[in-house]
């Protein structure tokens, strides 16, 4: 994938999170809270699920995460989703 702002070639890799709920993109007023996350609340507050979502006890780790390219020149991020 090229960069979108210098249009070189984009490092492959993931966007991860450790012993998380999920992956959420929200808007900027909006937040995933409580102790189950559902995807159709997430996507009622116009939000979009890229991973998840995972509703375990402590003892059960979850460990989202989805592909993503990134200049570190540019310091952008491009995800698919």
């Amino acid at each position: 994938m090229l960069c979108p702002r210098c249009g070189k070639e984009m490092e492959k890799g993931k966007i991860a999170s450790q012993e998380g709920k999920g992956l959420f993109f929200m808007p900027p007023d909006k937040f995933v809270f409580g102790a189950w996350v559902r995807e159709k609340s997430v996507i009622k507050d116009g939000g979009i699920v890229l991973d998840g979502p995972y509703n375990f006890g402590a003892q059960d780790m979850a460990y989202p995460e989805i592909p993503a390219c990134i200049c570190r020149e540019c310091r952008v991020i491009m995800v698919e989703y």
